[in-house]
């Protein structure tokens, strides 16, 4: 009689058939036992994961941040898309694919890694909205995402607003005269949705890191390519 051997076996594919072959509700009394030579270790391994694998699971993360930076200038910089590349975390591509005329809406593709758990290239419908200073984008195409959606919303405060609230500046210094300038309340959104029940294990663990240094290397790009500060186009 087969057994499997763990090099070879799908955990996955294994749970669906445990779970069209046995209909009881304890593992003690599955039939996979014996026809498939299953340890009963594994047996609850199984029953545990499957109502994970019934259906995708959704992972939210929010970000508020007031910043010593110019809300402009971090919005060009959010919508620059094709520079992902060069500076964002876990990002190894980035491309605009095609813009509507109107140039509010763009498709760009994308290629992100959490390796060893997920390497991914998908293709971004990314929304603009300049005069809200808003952005929101959401994949349209993606073999190992069920769905990835951001949403940036960036409001121009006075310095004297962002005074003694956290996560203010994590880079020190600011040039000189900068209390004249607006600083830059930001929110952040992202939601991803997946199917595989160890990545979405994964992304209870990552998600608030993997969003906290989205947000710290975006403005470490303004102050690496500008003093910090610019006027409305």
């Amino acid at each position: 009689r087969k057994r499997y051997a763990p090099d070879n076996f799908d955990l996955t594919a294994l749970a669906h058939v445990c779970a069209s072959s046995c209909e009881v509700s304890s593992t003690a009394d599955c039939r996979c036992q014996g026809k498939f030579g299953i340890p009963q270790a594994t047996l609850t391994m199984i029953s545990s994961l499957l109502p994970s694998l019934s259906s995708p699971a959704t992972r939210r993360h929010f970000e508020r941040r007031v910043l010593r930076i110019d809300p402009y200038r971090l919005f060009n910089v959010i919508v620059d898309v094709d520079s992902y590349s060069h500076f964002l975390p876990l990002c190894s591509d980035s491309r605009v694919l095609r813009r509507s005329p109107c140039g509010s809406k763009f498709d760009a593709v994308l290629t992100v890694g959490m390796p060893p758990l997920l390497c991914e290239e998908y293709v971004s419908r990314v929304s603009v909205d300049y005069d809200e200073l808003r952005v929101e984008t959401r994949s349209i195409k993606s073999d190992k995402l069920d769905g990835l959606q951001s949403r940036w919303k960036l409001k121009p405060v006075a310095p004297e607003t962002g005074r003694g609230r956290d996560n203010v500046d994590p880079f020190g210094g600011v040039p000189k005269g900068s209390s004249s300038h607006q600083w830059c309340d930001v929110e952040f959104e992202v939601e991803m949705t997946v199917s595989d029940p160890v990545v979405a294990s994964a992304l209870d663990a990552f998600m608030k890191e993997v969003a906290s240094r989205q947000v710290e290397a975006f403005e470490r790009r303004c102050l690496e390519t500008t003093d910090g500060f610019s006027t409305k186009r």
